[in-house]
């Protein structure tokens, strides 16, 4: 049995407003350890796989399979925080069964590139694992329904990854803890006219995924913390070093 089972896992509000979203772009902004990125992954195996819980109420892939793309900071992150719950390893098992699984891609010394996921609609879901790390290049020339990014990326990548979903009427999905600050896509965020864009913010109390110990520890070790709004309740903070727009 496997330790990440999103179909079974009891979600709080915040998690749940963030999967069911049907923006174009939402930024799920919530504090550090409290579960963002397990909501992103849950999101991308509902899709991946096109079962979706009772409870979901956002946008489905259902006639055809999503192309996704699944972004960390890092591969290392990418690998070890996300692609793990999602596929497993190859002597764990992940959320999506191994039966599920095929066309595993593996790079040199960075795991797992791309894979692709049964869809009923009798297709693949196919996933390309990406790094934000190595600039803009790296997602280029793709078209994708689905764009899934831990942690906050550069703003020149985030408008690449937008724009690979252009011609699709695709989706983005960020979770992150905004540790630098108003930044530029942050701010595109908080002062969005379009309506295109969603920010859902997660704070350490609305996780009751979690014990009152552990909420409680989290707020003791942050409440002083020059980055304490960011880390708790995913608020950026004006602390000192941080440059922004007037």
């Amino acid at each position: 049995m496997h330790e990440f089972n999103p179909w079974e896992m009891v979600w709080n509000e915040p998690q749940k407003d963030y999967i069911n979203s049907v923006q174009k772009e939402v930024f799920f902004s919530g504090g550090n350890q409290i579960g963002k990125s397990a909501a992103s992954c849950a999101l991308l195996c509902f899709h991946l796989t096109g079962n979706y819980p009772d409870w979901y109420t956002g946008r489905r892939f259902i006639d055809l399979p999503p192309r996704c793309m699944l972004i960390g900071e890092t591969f290392t992150t990418a690998r070890d925080l996300l692609v793990r719950k999602i596929i497993g390893t190859e002597h764990e098992e992940g959320a999506v069964g191994k039966d599920m699984v095929f066309n595993i891609e593996k790079l040199p010394r960075q795991g797992v590139g791309a894979f692709d996921v049964a869809h009923p609609s009798k297709g693949l879901s196919h996933v390309i694992v990406a790094s934000y790390a190595s600039g803009r290049r790296r997602v280029q020339g793709h078209s994708l329904d689905l764009v899934v990014i831990d942690e906050e990326p550069p703003m020149d990548v985030y408008d690449e990854l937008c724009a690979r979903t252009n011609a699709t009427g695709g989706i983005v999905r960020i979770s992150a803890t905004p540790l630098s600050g108003y930044t530029e896509l942050f701010t595109s965020y908080e002062t969005d006219k379009t309506e295109s864009k969603e920010i859902i913010y997660y704070k350490v109390e609305d996780a009751m995924h979690m014990t009152e110990e552990m909420r409680s520890g989290l707020i003791s070790k942050y409440k002083e913390h020059p980055q304490g709004e960011a880390r708790l309740n995913g608020k950026p903070c004006l602390w000192e070093g941080a440059v922004f727009n007037v």
